[in-house]
């Protein structure tokens, strides 16, 4: 948690909430991720939640924006700094991969024709925070053309 909270500079803090949110997403990040079960991820939201009102006092409407469908999505490649950032909406983050995707498409032999809904972005997000950070790495799992590895290449491709 602390690896991806220093990917972070001081300046990208408005708000006592940003902060809070990075918290949390890099909570679900290191934790969160690793369980398979529903039912695991169900506690463990309810424990995250407990936490986040005790300890960081979010009120209501926080809890709502961090446990919505859509959640809290930090990233490194929706600003020109490439600094890790919370970004306005997840259509910021889908007109950056699409910018990515056009990009790779001009110079890669295997054109790539991808969809980017909600998921795809969010893993997109995720893999290129791993390979971001020191020793980065990560471990996909999915059915054959689930698309692990042209999201994998996409990522590597907003970190150049």
């Amino acid at each position: 948690m602390i690896q991806g909270i220093m990917m972070t500079r001081k300046n990208s803090f408005p708000k006592k909430e940003v902060m809070n949110k990075l918290i949390a997403h890099e909570s679900c990040r290191v934790f969160r991720d690793r369980l398979i079960e529903e039912a695991d991820q169900h506690i463990y939201d309810e424990l995250l939640l407990k936490l986040l009102k005790t300890e960081l006092n979010i009120g209501s409407e926080e809890q709502k924006i961090i446990f919505s469908d859509v959640g809290v999505i930090f990233c490194n490649f929706n600003k020109p700094d490439n600094l890790y950032n919370l970004p306005d909406t997840i259509d910021v983050i889908k007109t950056k991969c699409l910018f990515y995707l056009k990009e790779y498409n001009s110079h890669a032999p295997d054109k790539m024709n991808l969809v980017f809904f909600s998921d795809a972005t969010k893993h997109i997000c995720r893999i290129s925070r791993c390979l971001k950070q020191a020793r980065g790495n990560c471990l996909l799992v999915g059915i054959s053309g689930s698309g692990r590895q042209s999201l994998t290449k996409l990522a590597t491709k907003v970190l150049d």
